[in-house]
């Protein structure tokens, strides 16, 4: 069974008291929620149309082992690791 998300939030520019005034005022019916269903990498909030998976990366395994060529770098590391995290 999938989930429905129902979704809805006031104006961030109301006072608190404002908000809380229209949580008393307003019955649960009443809510105006919008229906959103996510996208393909369930993301449902600030849904956006990107296009990040046709970007180049900017490092790849297959192209660190010299099988590829699709990344902006070649090389890359996990930096200086010392093995003192305590």
């Amino acid at each position: 069974m999938k989930a429905k998300i129902f979704y809805f939030t006031l104006q961030d520019e109301q006072t608190r008291e404002e908000k809380l005034d229209w949580f008393d005022r307003t019955r649960f019916e009443q809510i105006p929620f919008d229906h959103i269903t996510p996208d393909q990498k369930a993301n449902w909030i600030n849904l956006t149309d990107n296009d990040f998976d046709n970007f180049l990366p900017l490092v790849d395994k297959e192209v660190k082992a010299g099988k590829s060529q699709e990344a902006v770098f070649q090389l890359f590391s996990r930096g200086v690791v010392t093995q003192w995290d305590k």
